[in-house]
């Protein structure tokens, strides 16, 4: 029995050898396995640090898309904005183009029954006197010169006959009256 045991014991001792002896030839592969494992976890951080750049570089390409969204807004608006400002210009222009066709045309009322043209103003309505030349005109009431000073904005004075002057200039008609 002893034989036995002392058997084992060698058996064992030669199997510890042979296992140490191929540990010790496995040593460098064992030792690459722990830098590779090393190099992998540095690998997995790189492609965590990678994924946290791009969900930053997401972010900011939704904010660029919002500021650019924004812009478009904005450049709707000024477009907007300047077909107002240029349909107001031509409705101006087209206000002082009518009132200098009217004032050219009235420059030439000499006569009693020279025709007055007279300025609409848009979105107004014209008093309805019958004053159609200058004959009328001159021998206007008080009362309707006021009611014409009113429509054009312009200041009353102190008499008919300076009622009708300044409306005369106003129109462009050259008789003082």
């Amino acid at each position: 029995m002893a034989q036995q045991t002392t058997n084992k014991i060698n058996e064992f001792a030669d199997t510890s050898i042979r296992a140490f002896e191929e540990l010790r030839e496995l040593s460098s592969d064992i030792a690459n396995i722990s830098t590779v494992a090393r190099e992998n976890a540095r690998f997995i951080q790189t492609l965590a640090d990678i994924n946290n750049q791009l969900t930053l570089l997401r972010t900011d390409v939704a904010t660029l898309r919002t500021d650019v969204a924004t812009v478009r807004t904005d450049v709707a608006t000024v477009r907007t904005d300047v077909a107002t400002v240029r349909t107001d210009m031509n409705s101006h222009f087209d206000v002082s183009e009518h009132k200098a066709l009217i004032r050219m045309s009235n420059a030439s009322c000499v006569r009693n029954n020279s025709r007055i043209n007279w300025i609409i103003i848009p979105n107004r309505n014209l008093p309805q006197h019958r004053i159609s030349n200058l004959g009328q005109f001159s021998r206007m009431s008080n009362v309707i010169a006021l009611s014409y000073l009113e429509y054009y904005n312009l200041a009353q004075r102190n008499t008919v006959r300076e009622n009708r002057k300044q409306l005369a200039q106003f129109l462009g008609i050259p008789v003082i009256i």
